[in-house]
């Protein structure tokens, strides 16, 4: 239990790592994506910010605020709460909701006029002040009444103000109520005792008539019969459950039923037939000493067997007698249930005829109920308002000023803190938002640190391939000593040194769409494994749209199309028989052939994989040029080879875009295929494209695909399609 503990943490914590390494990585993409680019942005962003935070405090005009505490309590201004008299101030049955009618009241309009024509009757001049609010302190009673104004002295005086009017209309509300009050108080009270002696003695007349003495012990005692009778059922139910199941046995295995019944049936009965089962086999146990003696003819053995016999009949018959004793008592059984059910159906009836007297008396029971408390509700508020009235009218303690408003030394507005902090966010929101937008207007992959860091930064970057001037089959003829000699020289240095492909004996070249210049880098390749003395072949597994040949034009037969790697798969032919040896380059080349009509299902048949066991058992190295990922799968199915063939990425500079690269890797890693590394192309290019040779290659499938590509487009078409998903990423 312990070592399962453990593991289940080791995994746990190996998840939480994973997690926060893959937000980690999150955050360094967002970094080197959005912050590095335009970096500039942010203090850029932020000075600006200050300074306009800045601006905007000393053009603000301050404003000074004023509170004056005022205790609200609603329990001296319940005065009356009956037949429809209520008291204005008193806004609900709880503190809370009185509250919120005097927070209400206190900024009405009336208030807050009152409170000027107060000042102005005083001769007091103040200056505009803003519209005063009211707010409660958080489970208190305590109410703060603020006023702010540019001068300071007039928003406490208009405070101050603004709690006197309040507190003296509460207490002429009070005084004006009291007047009347107590009167209509006594008039519901006479007439709510009247209907409280007749709702009475409508009760007493109920409960004489219906015999109703007490409701709530008639009623358990009634229910209680009903549960005993229903067990007594539930326990006699079982009973014949048992005999049905001992008959059942019984017919079951009549010829045992003298052995089972003893048993079956544990009665004082059953105890004759247990003593005649031993004594018949006590007496057949004689039976084989007798035969010692006599011979089966002997009347001592005839004797012995007709009293076997005997004993056998008196058995069956005591299994008869117990059988017909056991279906007499499941009919007596029946019986006294079905006698028992018309009991509980009976007591039923009543119980419903209770219930109804029930409803009745407990409706009659209510009004009185409810006529008391309301006879002790106006006696109660007849008490509080002879209490209020005996006291001094001034002093009322439910409504009271807790704290007088004084003169603000400090302007509450502007904030200069808030502000500043307003300030750096807005600052770094908007330097953020704007590097957003150039990153999403600016989408091309101008160095393949992009593509790279795409893909988290794990792949190793082999070389890069710079743009020529030259045609493809010219510098297919290149002596050895020119420069795109040494630039794949390089490549195969790094691809010799690389722990992933070192020793390797097939590596695959792909890119993700069309026109990216894959199939010259993976020729060039094959080209410089061989000038290192290596048995080298190329295979063009782009089945659909071929173009190695085109390249080694010069090198091949004619009719070197005729037949290929196609023929192989569908097993017209070996693959010695589609080998070209070229001695120019020393190298060995298997063509594509005749494009065929189901590439993925040649790809993933059985030909394919003896096709690659005869490649991996004659050359060294097997360079293999496969279709672009993004429009089809057949490079998948390639690279998810038993074989695990690392996979060699091809990316054209300034002509690939980063949500390509988005696309590429979520289609790689929802089958878990891994790139080994990249290769760049167009690397010294500042327009894009190559000048010379890569145009033209367009895929003509019929097939879809789910970003909105499509196929039969060349390389116009497959910018089209780019710029149309980098539109997408910016909106």
């Amino acid at each position: 239990m312990t070592e399962l503990n453990a593991s289940e943490l080791s995994q746990q914590q190996q998840i939480v790592g994973d997690n926060e390494e893959n937000m980690l990585q999150v955050a360094l993409n967002y970094y080197s994506t959005y912050v590095r680019p335009y970096w500039w942005l942010y203090p850029v962003g932020i000075i600006l910010a200050v300074i306009g935070g800045m601006i905007y405090l000393r053009t603000a005009i301050p404003l000074y605020r004023s509170t004056a505490r005022v205790h609200a309590s609603s329990s001296g201004l319940r005065l009356l709460d009956v037949r429809g008299v209520s008291d204005p101030l008193y806004g609900g049955n709880n503190s809370r909701t009185f509250i919120r009618t005097q927070l209400m009241i206190i900024t009405s309009k009336e208030n807050v006029n009152a409170a000027y024509k107060l000042l102005e009757e005083q001769s007091v001049q103040v200056a505009k002040c803003g519209y005063p609010t009211a707010t409660r302190v958080e489970d208190t009673d305590f109410i703060d009444v603020s006023v702010s104004s540019e001068d300071p002295d007039s928003a406490a005086k208009v405070a101050n103000a603004l709690v006197e009017v309040y507190m003296k209309g509460t207490v002429e509300t009070k005084i004006s109520l009291q007047s009347t009050g107590q009167t209509m108080l006594r008039e519901q009270l006479e007439e709510i005792q009247k209907k409280r002696d007749d709702a009475m003695n409508d009760l007493l007349e109920f409960k004489k008539q219906h015999n109703i003495f007490d409701l709530e012990y008639t009623y358990r005692s009634t229910t209680g019969q009903i549960s005993t009778l229903n067990n007594k059922i539930f326990e006699m139910g079982l009973e014949i459950e048992e005999i049905d199941m001992t008959l059942q046995d019984v017919a079951e295995n009549r010829e045992e039923a003298a052995f089972m019944l003893p048993y079956l049936i544990p009665e004082k009965r059953v105890e004759y037939m247990s003593s005649l089962q031993t004594a018949l086999l006590t007496h057949e146990m004689k039976l084989p000493e007798l035969l010692q003696n006599y011979n089966k003819e002997h009347y001592i053995i005839k004797t012995h067997n007709l009293v076997t016999e005997l004993i056998k009949k008196a058995s069956e018959r005591e299994v008869e007698i117990s059988l017909e004793g056991l279906k007499l008592r499941r009919a007596r059984i029946a019986k006294r249930i079905e006698h028992m059910k018309k009991q509980v159906a009976e007591i039923a009836d009543k119980l419903a005829e209770l219930d109804k007297l029930a409803g009745e008396f407990k409706q009659r029971e209510a009004v009185c109920e409810t006529m008391d408390k309301t006879i002790q509700l106006i006696a109660n508020r007849m008490n509080e308002m002879r209490i209020v009235e005996a006291s001094t009218r001034q002093d009322d303690y439910s409504i009271r000023k807790i704290s007088d408003a004084v003169r603000a030394k400090e302007p509450f507005f502007p904030d200069k803190k808030r502000v500043m902090m307003m300030a750096l966010a807005i600052g770094l929101a908007a330097s953020a938002g704007l590097s957003f937008l150039l990153v999403s207007i600016n989408n091309k992959v101008t160095d393949i640190s992009i593509v790279n860091k795409a893909f988290g930064n794990k792949l190793t970057v082999f070389g890069e391939v710079p743009k020529f001037d030259k045609e493809e089959k010219e510098l297919m003829r290149s002596d050895g000593e020119e420069s795109i000699d040494e630039v794949f020289r390089n490549i195969r240095t790094s691809l010799n040194l690389s722990m992933q492909t070192k020793d390797a004996k097939f590596l695959a070249v792909s890119s993700s769409f069309p026109s990216e210049g894959k199939t010259f880098i993976v020729t060039q390749l094959a080209r410089c494994f061989a000038r290192d003395n290596k048995r080298v072949l190329l295979l063009d597994l782009d089945l659909r749209k071929p173009r190695m040949h085109k390249i080694l034009e010069g090198f091949l037969p004619a009719d070197a199309t005729k037949r290929g790697l196609s023929n192989v798969l569908v097993g017209d032919c070996q693959l010695d028989d589609v080998i070209y040896h070229i001695d120019e380059l020393n190298l060995d080349v298997a063509l594509a052939g005749p494009p065929p009509p189901n590439p993925n299902e040649l790809l993933g048949s059985v030909a394919f994989t003896r096709l690659l066991d005869d490649a991996k058992s004659k050359y060294d190295l097997t360079l293999i040029d496969t279709p672009p990922i993004m429009p089809v799968s057949d490079t998948l199915l390639i690279a998810a080879h038993a074989y695990r063939i690392p996979l060699l990425l091809v990316a054209m500079l300034e002509e690939l875009r980063k949500p390509v690269l988005r696309h590429l890797r979520e289609r790689l890693e929802r089958v878990n295929i891994r790139i080994t590394g990249l290769i760049a192309n167009n690397a010294n290019s500042q327009g894009g494209g190559y000048s010379k040779y890569g145009n033209g290659y367009g895929y003509g499938y019929g097939y879809g695909y789910g970003y909105g590509y499509g196929y039969g487009y060349g390389r116009k078409h497959r910018k089209d399609a780019s710029k149309q998903d980098g539109n997408s990423a910016k909106a």
